[in-house]
């Protein structure tokens, strides 16, 4: 996602938790449960999410902004979600899966998270059979993560919504 924003000048749209954020993560922004709620009461999230424990906000405001000026913009939530954030707003949903399996348990291991091994792995199998079996009129698109190929990855991200015109839908 970093590429994305870095070399197409894409808006990261972040999401706010109530987790402590990992070392080096920047995708989301880190609030105390009762900032959280308190957010949440003032209707400032499009989406909220718990997961393992801890609270996920999608913020209303930053996405109606990227939207209103037209910019492309990426953000990390649960597919599963997209009709609660987007409702009949057109859309790309663009999935990032890992390569295999293996690829997977690496980004585990090198996220510090194997305490979760078994609920990341479940998750994973959730949202593959989602991806599956998803009955939208919006496109989606499934992408391989490559290791080691970020600049592939995000080249094909960005061709792939070249040329469509999201904001005349």
């Amino acid at each position: 996602m970093n590429h994305l924003v870095e070399k197409y000048h894409w808006l990261f749209i972040n999401t706010y938790t109530t987790r402590t954020l990992r070392k080096g993560e920047v995708a989301k922004i880190h609030v105390n449960k009762t900032e959280f709620e308190n957010m949440k009461q003032n209707n400032n999230f499009l989406c909220v999410n718990e997961i393992f424990g801890n609270s996920y906000g999608t913020p209303q405001a930053e996405i109606k902004n990227a939207i209103s000026s037209a910019q492309y913009f990426i953000m990390d939530f649960p597919l599963a979600r997209r009709e609660q954030v987007f409702g009949d707003f057109y859309h790309i949903s663009i999935v990032l899966v890992p390569e295999n399996i293996e690829q997977l348990m690496q980004q585990i291991k090198e996220t510090n998270r194997t305490e979760r091994t078994s609920e990341i792995l479940k998750d994973y199998e959730f949202h593959l059979s989602y991806i599956n079996n998803i009955k939208t009129q919006y496109p989606t698109f499934t992408v391989t993560n490559y290791k080691e190929q970020i600049s592939s990855t995000s080249r094909q991200i960005y061709d792939l919504v070249q040329g469509v015109n999201l904001w005349q839908c």
